[in-house]
Order: C-alpha cells, then sequence, then structure tokens
C-alpha cells in the first residue's frame, strides 16, 4: 500500500511538471515570436535612420546654403528663431508662430531671401 501512494504521488507530480512544461513551452514560443517582431521592428527603424536621417541632413545643409539662415532648435515649439546671415548684416529671425499665420510667416521668412543670383 506504501508503495501504491508513493507510485501515485510520483503521478501526480509527473503530471504537473508535464503541464508546467508545456506551460513554459508555450511561453519560450511566444517570447521568440515576440523577439522575431522586435527584430523587424528593429530592422525598419535600422533603415530609416540610415536612408531618412541623411537625406534630412542633407535638406537641411541645402536649405541654410539657400537661406544663410542658422536655426536655433533650443525653443519653444511655436517660436522660430534664428539668424540670417545677409551679405552685409547679421539679423535675428525670433517669430512667435502662433501669434501670426502661417502666410505672414512664410512672407517674413522669405523676405531674407535674396532674389539676386
Amino acid at each position: 500500500e506504501n508503495l501504491e501512494e508513493q507510485l501515485s504521488q510520483c503521478t501526480a507530480k509527473s503530471q504537473i511538471a508535464d503541464s508546467e512544461i508545456q506551460f513554459l513551452r508555450k511561453e519560450l514560443d511566444n517570447l521568440r515570436s515576440t523577439e522575431h517582431e522586435l527584430e523587424a521592428l528593429q530592422h525598419e527603424v535600422d533603415e530609416d535612420t540610415t536612408e531618412v536621417i541623411p537625406s534630412a541632413v542633407y535638406v537641411a545643409q541645402l536649405y541654410h546654403l539657400i537661406t544663410k539662415v542658422r536655426w536655433e532648435y533650443e525653443t519653444q515649439p511655436s517660436i522660430l528663431k534664428g539668424v540670417h546671415y545677409g551679405p552685409d548684416l547679421a539679423t535675428p529671425i525670433n517669430i512667435d508662430t502662433s501669434a501670426r499665420s502661417r502666410s505672414d510667416v512664410s512672407d517674413r521668412l522669405w523676405s531674407f531671401v535674396s532674389t539676386d543670383w
């Protein structure tokens, strides 16, 4: 009778261990799936970083060469701040975009750009 009790206990422990193993295998599969998704997202971010950022830097440099404006980036979102370097004079720019229309802001900025080529 003692052996049967031990066998019954061992069988119960074995079933518990089997169910725990099955649960852990499912968890492992879920983690592997999540890892693959994260790797795919990381790959997309890496592609965006290598393609978008250099082109954005190029565009920013091109705008600087054409407009001769050096922007300050540490400002409030509604404030355009920088310096326009004209042929004879450096002119500060400080425009509160929340107080002006978009076309007014655009006109003001374009007024700095020389049309003499």
